[in-house]
């Protein structure tokens, strides 16, 4: 198995109560499975097509494929004043 580096922001380390975590996955997946695996989890209470992704500090696509040893940070919007 191969591990993944996730971190969360704003709302979303607010419903996953950590702001990052290892998830090990066995085969390639892509970055929007990962989202909806954990959303199923977490309960994001909002929808990817809000969410910037980036990997290993690129902002990429949800279909970017992530084969173990990255860093995925999911980024969603931020209010400012």
């Amino acid at each position: 198995m191969k591990s993944i580096k996730i971190k969360y922001f704003s709302s979303l380390r607010d419903a996953a109560k950590k702001d990052q975590e290892i998830l090990s996955i066995d085969s390639p997946k892509k970055a929007s499975q990962i989202f909806d695996e954990l959303n199923e989890r977490y309960h994001f209470h909002l929808d990817k097509t809000y969410v910037k992704v980036a990997i290993n500090e690129t902002y990429r696509d949800w279909d970017t494929l992530l084969d173990g040893g990255e860093t995925l940070v999911f980024i969603p919007p931020v209010a400012g004043g």
